[in-house]
């Protein structure tokens, strides 16, 4: 193992133990299942930044058309477009605190910016951090924002310290039961958590992506379409009942929009302190 390596081991596991992993009070077994863990995520998450830099150096436009921002400043209820009615599920976040979880390029981070919300963009990509501030820079929205290069696996925020999650396509680059609870960690009493995702619960193309495998300079290995399984797991903190939902896609969810690219799925479901996780499947 280089030295490289090593280091980066070390941070991982500081950053554990600073989120209440007692490493020392594991058993040899489960000590050897969280090292396993430790260096899975580590490969996940370098590639992952790999990955990035392609999307990085195929990202060209950094300043939008002025209908490109107004579309998104309050679009209507009945849309019928996924993204539209992701920040129609918004509301009004004037002076809210806003997480743009897994920024990328920054293209959702103006949006926010412009709806005049106290937004927090993060994405563990330093490529993509940087277009993004390029972003900012070029466009001047209605109001600062805040970047951090970080893992969404492990936020560096405080407890209960901003009232919106937001997320356009990252769910499915991540482990659901670590950012489910990292989201409900970070959402003050009474937030909301909002996602658009791919969400293709069907065995049969689960079967045909285990058969064919393929590889694209920007797609990683550990990314997939989410499934009812992890739907749930997502959920899974909150207290209420989980609603069920018919044929279309086998999850859970408080009702159907549909859209120009077929349907999609919203799902709300309450949490602890009151908070709401939606999901807008595409």
């Amino acid at each position: 193992m280089n030295k490289g390596w090593v280091v980066e081991l070390a941070v991982l596991f500081k950053r554990f133990s600073n989120n209440d992993f007692i490493f020392c009070h594991l058993c040899n077994s489960e000590r050897l299942k969280a090292v396993e863990h430790f260096v899975q995520r580590l490969i996940w998450e370098k590639e992952e930044v790999e990955r990035s830099r392609s999307e990085a150096i195929n990202t060209k436009k950094l300043k939008p058309g002025v209908s490109q921002i107004t579309r998104y400043l309050q679009p209507p209820a009945d849309t019928c477009y996924p993204l539209e009615y992701a920040f129609h599920l918004l509301g009004d976040v004037r002076g809210k605190d806003v997480l743009d979880l897994g920024c990328g390029s920054g293209e959702n981070t103006l949006l926010l910016a412009h709806r005049k919300a106290n937004v927090i963009a993060l994405d563990i990509s330093p490529d993509l951090i940087d277009i993004a501030k390029r972003r900012m820079s070029i466009n001047k929205p209605f109001s600062d924002v805040k970047f951090l290069t970080a893992s969404a696996h492990d936020l560096p925020l405080p407890d209960e310290s901003v009232d919106v999650v937001f997320g356009i396509a990252i769910l499915h680059h991540l482990d659901m039961a670590t950012i489910s609870a990292q989201i409900m960690r970070v959402l003050r009493p009474g937030g909301r958590a909002i996602f658009q995702e791919p969400v293709r619960d069907s065995r049969l193309l689960r079967i045909v992506r285990e058969a064919i495998p393929y590889k694209q300079k920007d797609v990683s290995s550990f990314e997939y379409p989410l499934c009812n399984r992890d739907i749930v797991i997502l959920v899974k903190p909150t207290t209420g009942p989980i609603p069920s939902l018919g044929p279309l896609c086998q999850c859970s969810c408080a009702g159907t929009h549909k859209s120009a690219r077929g349907a999609s799925i919203r799902k709300n479901a309450s949490g602890m302190n009151g908070c709401e996780i939606g999901l807008l499947a595409a």
